[in-house]
């Protein structure tokens, strides 16, 4: 059961300008559980079964930051920039030849 943010904000201590910011959103969803949160991950996946994470940015429109799928043992988050791999640019390549049910 996804629980609602008053119910969570009321069993958190938080700095008041977190509340403000939470309380002003327009939409906030708390997961109970990792498995919930696995669940919402993934839950507007497309016809290749990934989910992009993307934010609009004022001069550059819809910036993609990472594609998210389901895989056999959770979530894999595949981040489109370099950068964004931290320290390892090949950070998300295979180090192993075993069955995968993706491509």
């Amino acid at each position: 059961m996804i629980r609602t943010l008053p119910d969570v904000l009321s069993k958190m201590r938080l700095p008041e300008v977190v509340q403000s910011l939470l309380s002003e959103a327009p939409s906030v969803t708390v997961a109970p559980d990792v498995s919930t949160l696995a669940d919402l991950a993934v839950q507007d996946t497309g016809p290749d079964g990934f989910h992009d994470v993307a934010y609009d940015v004022p001069g550059k429109g819809s910036v993609t930051e990472v594609r998210v799928c389901k895989v056999r043992n959770g979530i894999a988050a595949n981040y489109v920039e370099p950068y964004m791999r931290r320290r390892d640019p090949d950070c998300m390549v295979i180090g192993d030849d075993q069955p995968t049910n993706k491509r």
